[in-house]
């Protein structure tokens, strides 16, 4: 590898996507994914760092086929998700 190239970063597929994530990495607290409330205020560190994750797509398609799942997954809120599962599905679950 030349001075110039940066290291190849591995393709995120549906086995290693969790360990990919920018939630994963070290020195990220894992509580800023379960705020206090739901506030926009209070999610958006969380959020700021799903907006640049590689594992994104994978993680909320996670969270969306696990209707329990509590947490900012993907980018989004359970309540954002719950939205999401009604305009993707209709309302029968």
């Amino acid at each position: 590898m030349s001075k110039n190239q940066a290291p190849k970063t591995p393709e995120v597929t549906e086995y290693n996507w969790r360990i990919l994530g920018k939630c994963a990495e070290a020195g990220v607290d894992p509580d800023i994914f379960y705020p206090e409330r739901m506030t926009p205020k209070q999610s958006k560190a969380a959020k700021d760092l799903c907006k640049v994750c590689v594992s994104r797509l994978f993680c909320l398609e996670d969270a969306m086929s696990n209707v329990k799942e509590l947490g900012i997954r993907g980018g989004l809120t359970p309540l954002e998700r719950e939205r999401l599962r009604k305009k993707r599905f209709g309302n029968s679950n």
